[in-house]
């Protein structure tokens, strides 16, 4: 991602924050040129108008978790199992720590038009594509049995993506969890007999139940908002 002067980076800050509460159509230049503490000739200046702010957000989202989440595929080594481990626990972290961006990139980046909802898709699709291969090679490789690939990728990312609409910082269930449960889930979806041990817990038979398993499941239930009237 290409540095930026403190102005310019300020701006954008303002920008996603704004989006992401009150979403694009309700948010306007000169909001985001308060939130950000500069003149609306300030912000002219870098950016003409909140679509071009928008469309530099967007980009700098996908730029962000594409640079993450290929260092930790490389990581990961040859066994599709760990692949999919490790682009699962990014994902959940990715969604946690960068909720504004994933708001951003999940409700509003279909305001882009032309070129810029072109760029989009081909991004979605490049994203999806590393989920893709990564079930396409764990059923090769005889660890998943799935028989619906498609729409096991499908599902895990989908599942991962909501994570930004519910979780909340601060309460009970810690990121590292929810990470372990979101991986265990997506073994379950794959059809994995023997997915990976996660570090400082021993294996569990496939099918049998943690002892606190009413306790996380309340703990997850606590953590989601109140829903709107």
């Amino acid at each position: 991602m290409a540095r930026r002067l403190i102005g310019e980076a300020a701006i954008l800050d303002a920008a996603r924050q704004a989006f992401a509460s009150k979403g694009y159509d309700g948010t306007s230049i000169r909001d985001i040129a308060e939130a950000a503490g500069v003149s609306l000739s300030a912000l002219y200046y870098y950016y003409p108008s909140k679509y071009e702010a928008l469309y530099a957000l967007v980009l700098d989202a996908f730029d962000h978790y594409f640079a993450e989440s290929g260092e930790a595929l490389e990581s990961a080594g040859d066994d599709a199992r760990n692949q999919l481990d490790a682009l699962v626990r990014h994902l959940v972290m990715y969604r946690v720590k960068n909720a504004a961006q994933s708001k951003l990139l999940l409700q509003e980046a279909d305001k882009l038009h032309g070129e810029g909802a072109t760029l989009v898709r081909k991004k979605q699709i490049e994203s999806n594509d590393r989920f893709h291969a990564v079930i396409n090679l764990g059923v090769e490789q005889g660890h998943f049995e799935t028989p619906y690939p498609d729409d096991c990728v499908r599902a895990i990312i989908s599942m991962c993506n909501a994570i930004s609409m519910w979780y909340r910082p601060g309460g009970s269930l810690k990121v590292k969890d929810l990470q372990d449960r979101y991986s265990h889930f997506a073994f379950e979806v794959a059809q994995c007999s023997a997915p990976p041990i996660p570090v400082g817990r021993p294996r569990r038979a496939r099918g049998t139940a943690s002892t606190s398993a009413s306790d996380d499941a309340a703990s997850v239930v606590a953590e989601r908002p109140a829903p709107r009237s």
